[in-house]
């Protein structure tokens, strides 16, 4: 799938593959983004409690150049996981915020695939995720949550895909919606 979670931060090549780089907000006691979250076209994933006070081990913006990151937050505190056991536990950073996007992000990749015959690029990504996030703290992307935290809709069919790909892109990968 076109979602990748990076680890050089670098942004050469990333997009251009269909792919979407993406990394944690890191847990810095210091509290700021830091590399290589901070790199320019990578989606840097903060994390949030169940409440939507943000972790007390995420990382704040803005970037060192002043970007505010990061761009979107995930459910990183009391996160079910499944533990080394094999059994259902919770746990606790961004190392959980950061893949639980990735995964939802699969599954809005496998619906655009589903029903359109191909996948959303980074852009598109993006401003799906900026439409399903609640906004936390200030109004817009703010440098605790970013854009807020993602959730994908209750209901899959509620999506307006002609929001994100042009009805001669869906056409175009998939005749029988013409």
């Amino acid at each position: 799938f076109p979602v990748t979670i990076g680890g050089s931060g670098k942004k050469a090549g990333v997009a251009d593959r269909g792919c979407c780089g993406m990394v944690t907000s890191l847990n810095k006691a210091w509290k700021y983004i830091g590399s290589p979250a901070d790199a320019e076209g990578i989606f840097t994933i903060g994390s949030n409690m169940s409440t939507g006070a943000a972790s007390y081990f995420t990382s704040f913006g803005p970037s060192s150049d002043g970007r505010t990151k990061p761009e979107i937050s995930g459910m990183g505190s009391s996160t079910a996981i499944i533990n080394t056991s094999g059994l259902t536990s919770t746990g606790n950073g961004t190392s959980y915020s950061s893949p639980l996007v990735c995964g939802m992000l699969a599954l809005v990749q496998q619906f655009f695939l589903e029903k359109t015959g191909r996948t959303l690029k980074q852009q598109q990504l993006y401003e799906f995720m900026k439409d399903y996030s609640v906004d936390l703290w200030e109004p817009g992307k703010d440098i605790k949550s970013g854009y807020g935290l993602f959730l994908l809709p209750e209901d899959p069919e509620s999506i307006d895909i002609e929001k994100y790909l042009r009805k001669e892109e869906i056409k175009l990968n998939n005749p029988e919606l013409s």
